[in-house]
């Protein structure tokens, strides 16, 4: 795998700290961006001085999404980047090399399945999504936040263990 300057303790560190941070920031993103992206305006009143400029609604819109989604894309890249990292490991799990904690699991087992290939650009945009959509519903910014915290989270918990076994190779036995 070969980081220079990391040894087995500090590459291990690196990787279980760095598959927390792409589980964490897609919620990060939804819960500090996309919650107060409307909800805000609605909140402060300045809904109504905001979407009566010059420009339309739609563009006002598609500019803050815009934004939000190139924290995606940052959030993407660095999955990708995780994804490309762990690529010898992956290997040596799949030719058989069994190892203690996350390291002898395949990646798609349900505590790696979101923080691999492009499912952090994925759960980053629903996340986003969830958020602008409860913070249209809830119009309060606060309140907003703490539940797309709640169901972003309940995604992240619930969607490896429903999709992972349809994903995996099936067994054969002779």
């Amino acid at each position: 795998i070969g980081l220079v300057g990391l040894n087995g303790h500090g590459k291990s560190t690196l990787f279980y700290a760095s598959t927390a941070v792409v589980y964490v920031l897609p919620a990060v993103v939804g819960i500090f961006w996309g919650a107060p992206m409307v909800s805000r305006e609605l909140d402060a009143g300045t809904s109504r001085l905001v979407w009566t400029q010059s420009i339309t609604r739609t563009r006002w819109l598609a500019t803050k999404l815009g934004t939000a989604g190139a924290a995606a894309a940052a959030v993407g890249l660095f999955g990708l980047a995780l994804t490309w990292w762990c690529g010898p490991i992956d290997d040596a799990v799949a030719k058989g090399y069994r190892s203690t904690g996350l390291f002898g699991q395949p990646r798609l087992w349900p505590a790696q399945f979101g923080a691999r290939g492009i499912m952090p650009i994925g759960m980053t945009v629903l996340a986003l999504v969830i958020g602008v959509a409860l913070g249209l519903v809830i119009r309060r910014a606060l309140p907003a936040m703490a539940a797309t915290l709640v169901l972003v989270v309940a995604v992240q918990v619930v969607m490896p263990m429903a999709v992972q076994a349809h994903l995996l190779p099936m067994k054969e036995t002779t």
